[in-house]
């Protein structure tokens, strides 16, 4: 009388090459359902499932998916699925993805009014992620009470003058450097100094919006 089948690697691990940033997907196929004695680890280090390693297995164990994201290039390593007496390894590389600064929104000229706020806004890409400086006339600005300097986490850049007055005029220059390379968008600020703003004018101005919202809320404004 024979004895049970022995479970075997049916597709074993295959080499991935991923890029920075991205996933990589490894499966391995066995012959038997097998759920209980299996082991994933990266070089000789056990996966620990986070966001950023996910361990699965479909079929009642019979396909096994270990799921890698937000690669880095030190990520890099030997995959290693381990099933009862059964070994199957393959690499992973993750491939350094290099690009000079490009600008996707440019700065734009503005003017203003003597006393009013405003903002140069731009998006800008590279990787490795650029350093970011602003400048006014070749002169670079560093954020005081003055000047309001921001960035998040998709590239947006922004530099807010808090309370214009004549001498903002001229040229601003948002300069973005990385390994790779250097890119820069420029703008002009005019200020208009025939009006200058008190704190009555904001206070109407306020007023105003809120009433001709309110109106054209009731659909007064569009009869």
């Amino acid at each position: 009388m024979s004895g049970p089948t022995k479970n075997t690697v049916v597709r074993g691990l295959e080499n991935v090459e991923a890029p920075e940033g991205g996933e990589a997907l490894f499966e391995c196929v066995l012959s038997q359902p097998e759920v209980a004695a299996h082991t994933w680890l990266l070089d000789d280090e056990p996966v620990r499932t986070s966001e950023n390693a996910e361990v699965v297995y479909f079929e009642n164990g019979l396909r096994h998916l270990l799921l890698l994201k937000n690669l880095r290039p030190q990520d890099s390593c030997r995959v290693t699925f381990l099933v009862g007496d059964m070994v199957t390894s393959a690499f992973l590389t993750v491939r350094e993805v290099r690009e000079a600064p490009v600008f996707l929104t440019e700065l734009q000229n503005q003017e203003v009014l003597d006393g009013y706020p405003v903002s140069f806004d731009c998006v800008v890409t590279g990787q490795p992620v650029p350093t970011v400086r602003w400048f006014k006339d070749g002169r670079m600005l560093e954020e005081d009470d003055h000047y309001m300097i921001s960035e998040d986490q998709q590239g947006g850049h922004q530099l807010i003058i808090t309370a214009v007055v004549p001498a903002d005029m001229g040229v601003y220059r948002c300069l973005a450097e990385n390994s790779v390379g250097v890119s820069s968008t420029k703008a002009e600020l005019r200020v208009d100094r025939e009006c200058t703003l008190t704190s009555t004018d904001y206070e109407t101005a306020a007023d105003a919006t809120e009433t001709s919202s309110y109106f054209s809320a009731q659909g007064y404004l569009s009869r």
